[in-house]
């Protein structure tokens, strides 16, 4: 911890909603008057209304916070207004030492004391002023907008943004939440207004997909925690193994087992960061055919709107209705008999505008509900771009496992090798010795076999066999004998020296397997809480074919999105 957060002088803000606050900490008090409590307020209901996500100190432009108006002159009157009014309350917050904490974020505000005032805006609402002081190390805004504090610091270093982080976890759980809206909003009597058929089928298909792209992750990630952490690994690298007291022959054994299977796996994390790839290219399909799906309907009623407003502009440039004073000239001439069919045909011209009139307020009505719609099916697509971004940062995770497990596995497999021969058999022993020359040994393998067996010489003991062995118990010649005995060194050599550079990077192997087997585990857990808390179900959809991963160095298991959102949907 930091002398300064001994003393009291740093506080940490948490933001724990999904939506973002304002805040400030200072060592001395300083009010927030009551004109920019109420301009904090309309700002953020205005921002709000038109489409915007808050207000954020620093945006300098009302645009950039996603505020849209239509070209009606009233709406440009409200976003010019909007806009002076943004401006002035930038300008104070800035000044005043405000800033915007994105949801699930935490910030760290250094001050001069150890007793400071907090000032937080939630929502537009002032919810903590200036009169609340705490010697406190930490003050979180609770998922309810409830203020709270912890004398010491507890949360806020779970809330970067790191993606085994609780602020990146809770965006994603958030995110897959308000994308299963999305979705049903979509079929409803309102959404289909927008949203064609196809988008809300690819919508579909991308849950199904997600979700079972997750749970095929999390099963080779259980496999991965069992089956080689809790086994394989184990064996070698646990804690409390002395790999000075295990004998070399078992180590070249575990060594060569675990750096086979640390190679297959590498391919399957390829194989993963390739599904979250295509699933993100998928998504970023399908917000677009969305964002399409707004504008035609959007195109669509203003362009019904414009067409009944110009039938009813030449209907009423075109139309004649009788005045008072022809009816009063014509009246007369007819002596009163033209009067009541002039007045009938009039009263039919009212009619008529009137219908003319109520389609087009219909209209005008229906873009109105359209934009309601559009609006909130823009807000509720925003979960999609959360999932575009999990998919890419487990794409990187994936490819960066890949290139940890390919880069230890090539290297350890390498000093397997090199030590194999010490868990060698003695017949295995003794096939070697005449593959050194077999043209010339041959004669002599039955012999070699055959003592080697009886005496048990192995791997382990194959830099004791020597010429002078060689040549009284296996009767071999002293010229091949040596040639045997040259051969016999130079492996055994080599694998002295790659053990013993086993046994110096021992630690280091330790280290790594606990950093991998921590990672691991923290983005499986993850992924189970996903599944648990935001699992997409849709029969009748059919899951995206994949490749499948193949571990052919643990009995050929096979894992899928496909076979596993087919194990969901059943």
């Amino acid at each position: 911890m930091a002398d300064d957060e001994k003393d009291g002088k740093v506080t940490y803000v948490v933001n724990l909603m999904s939506s973002p606050i304002t805040a400030r900490v200072l060592s001395d008090k300083s009010v927030v008057t009551e004109e920019y409590v109420k301009l904090f307020s309309s700002t953020e209901q205005s921002v709000k209304e038109a489409n915007g996500y808050g207000v954020d100190v620093g945006v300098p432009e009302v645009g950039d916070l996603g505020v849209k108006y239509d070209t009606s002159s009233e709406s440009q009157q409200k976003e010019q207004s909007l806009k002076e009014g943004y401006k002035k309350l930038q300008h104070y917050l800035q000044t005043a030492g405000f800033v915007t904490i994105a949801p699930f974020r935490s910030l760290r505000f250094s001050t001069a004391k150890r007793l400071n005032y907090v000032t937080i805006f939630v929502d537009g609402i002032l919810k903590c002023s200036d009169n609340w002081n705490t010697s406190d190390a930490e003050v979180y805004v609770d998922h309810d907008a409830t203020i709270g504090s912890n004398t010491k610091v507890k949360i806020a270093p779970y809330y970067d943004d790191d993606l085994f982080s609780h602020a990146f976890q809770a965006k994603m759980v958030d995110a897959l939440e308000k994308f299963k809206e999305l979705y049903r909003y979509a079929k409803s009597s309102d959404g289909a207004k927008v949203v064609s058929g196809s988008t809300s089928k690819e919508i579909a298909q991308c849950g199904v997909d997600f979700i079972g792209m997750n749970f095929a992750s999390s099963e080779l990630l259980s496999i991965v925690a069992q089956r080689w952490f809790g086994a394989s690994v184990k064996r070698l690298y646990a804690f409390g193994v002395e790999i000075e007291t295990m004998p070399k022959d078992e180590v070249a054994y575990l060594l060569k087992e675990i750096s086979q299977q640390a190679l297959d796996l590498s391919d399957a994390w390829e194989t993963l960061a390739g599904w979250y790839m295509q699933m993100s290219d998928q998504i970023e399909k399908t917000i677009e055919d969305i964002i399409k799906d707004n504008k035609d309907a959007e195109q669509a009623v203003k362009d019904i709107r414009e067409a009944k407003q110009k039938e009813l502009d030449e209907r009423l440039q075109h139309q004649h209705k009788w005045g008072t004073g022809a009816k009063i000239g014509l009246g007369i001439l007819t002596l009163g008999a033209a009067v009541p069919a002039m007045n009938a045909h009039n009263e039919r011209m009212d009619e008529i505008n009137e219908k003319f009139r109520s389609q087009l307020d219909d209209a005008v009505k229906g873009m109105e509900e359209i934009a309601e719609v559009v609006n909130k099916i823009e807000n509720l697509s925003k979960s999609l771009d959360e999932m575009t971004k999990f998919c890419k940062l487990m794409a990187a995770y994936f490819q960066l496992q890949f290139q940890n497990f390919k880069n230890w596995g090539s290297t350890h497999a390498t000093q397997a090798a090199d030590i194999g021969f010490l868990s060698w058999s003695p017949e295995k022993c003794a096939t070697w010795i005449i593959d050194l020359n077999r043209a010339s040994f041959q004669s002599y393998e039955t012999a070699i076999q055959k003592k080697l067996v009886k005496k048990k010489r192995g791997g382990s003991e194959l830099k004791k066999i020597n010429a002078e062995w060689l040549e009284d118990v296996c009767d071999v010649e002293p010229a091949d004998a040596a040639a045997m005995e040259a051969g016999i060194k130079g492996l055994t050599v080599a694998g002295e020296v790659q053990y013993k550079f086993v046994k110096k990077t021992w630690d280091d192997d330790v280290k790594w397997m606990e950093t991998q087997q921590k990672s691991i585990e923290s983005v499986n857990k993850f992924l189970l809480r996903i599944q648990i808390n935001a699992a997409f179900i849709e029969k009748g959809v059919v899951p995206t074919m994949r490749k499948a991963v193949v571990l052919k160095t643990f009995k050929n298991v096979e894992i899928s999105p496909q076979k596993s959102a087919q194990k969901i949907l059943q």
